[in-house]
C-alpha cells in the first residue's frame, strides 16, 4: 500500500484531510489480501488520528490477484493545530512468524509518509 495523493480542506474546527491510496499484491501465482492492514495521521507531538467510516471505499482486506491493484482514500478529521501530518501504513501484525525486515516488526520503524509541512 502506498499513498499516492493528498488533499487538505478546511472546515470550521480544522480540515479534513483525503488521503488517496494505491493497495497492489506482489504477488507472482496466488491470490492475496491484507485483512490486517490499516492506516492513520500522526503528528510529531504522536497524536493519532483515525480514518472516519466510509461504506463505499474499497477496503484494504480486498482479494487482489498476481499483479492487480486497486485504488481508495481514506478521510481524516484534524485540529486547526495539527502540523507536520505524517500518514502511517500499518500492515497489521502481533505474535506470530518472525520475518527479517517485516516492517510490522517490533524493531522495524514503521512506514510514513509525510503529508503536511503547513507552518
Amino acid at each position: 500500500m502506498t499513498a499516492e495523493r493528498a488533499s487538505r480542506e478546511p472546515t470550521s474546527d480544522g480540515a479534513v484531510i483525503t488521503v488517496g491510496l494505491r493497495v497492489w499484491s506482489r504477488a507472482r501465482r496466488v491470490y492475496q489480501s491484507a485483512p490486517d492492514s490499516g492506516v492513520f495521521l500522526t503528528d510529531p507531538q504522536d497524536r493519532r488520528w483515525d480514518p472516519l467510516p466510509d461504506p463505499f471505499a474499497t477496503p484494504f482486506s480486498v482479494r487482489l490477484g498476481p499483479g492487480e491493484f486497486v485504488e481508495t482514500s481514506c478521510k481524516f478529521r484534524v485540529p486547526a493545530d495539527a502540523r507536520e501530518i505524517g500518514l502511517v501504513v500499518n500492515h497489521g501484525g502481533g505474535p506470530g512468524n518472525i520475518v527479517i525486515g517485516d516492517e510490522a516488526s517490533m524493531f522495524h520503524k514503521r512506514t510514513m509518509y509525510l503529508l503536511d509541512r503547513t507552518p
